[in-house]
């Protein structure tokens, strides 16, 4: 259940995150668990219940796929084609941070995760959003494995 003072009140399947939707395979499965959500929505007195991702329930339901919602889209051929796909004054700003001397470092070890978790955090305090709990992160790589 998400409330905000500028949107109103909903109920979201993952209120600050960009997908989460249902997690089944199963038709009969998908529309049980929209169904509840939309029971729980009413009980909840939200007017809207939002499903970010996963199956898509039959029947009745608004879909929008015009609004930008997620952040997914195919990598370029070359570095430069990528970078040429980056908005101009964005771009700039990824020019300036081109110049400096930064690795890339890869890793699953506690000292990735720690650091990892610390740009993370600072990002998203930043823009207003809740952080997430570090234990998340490790339950993710316990859960998830090489996949993470």
């Amino acid at each position: 259940e998400v409330r905000s003072r500028l949107f109103g009140k909903a109920l979201v399947s993952n209120g600050f995150a960009v997908g989460g939707g249902i997690l089944a395979d199963n038709p009969a499965a998908v529309a049980a668990l929209a169904d509840a959500g939309w029971s729980l929505a009413q009980r909840l007195h939200c007017p809207t219940l939002e499903l970010r991702g996963g199956a898509m329930p039959e029947g009745p339901w608004d879909f929008d796929d015009h609004s930008y919602l997620g952040f997914v889209r195919p990598l370029a051929e070359s570095d430069a084609a990528e970078l040429a796909a980056i908005p101009r004054k964005q771009r700039a700003e990824v020019r300036k941070a081109l110049e400096n001397d930064l690795d890339v470092a890869v890793g699953r070890e506690a000292g990735d995760l720690r650091a990892h978790y610390a740009v993370y955090a600072e990002s998203v305090r930043n823009l207003g959003t809740p952080v997430f709990p570090a234990r998340l992160f490790r339950s993710v790589l316990d859960q998830f494995g090489d996949a993470a």
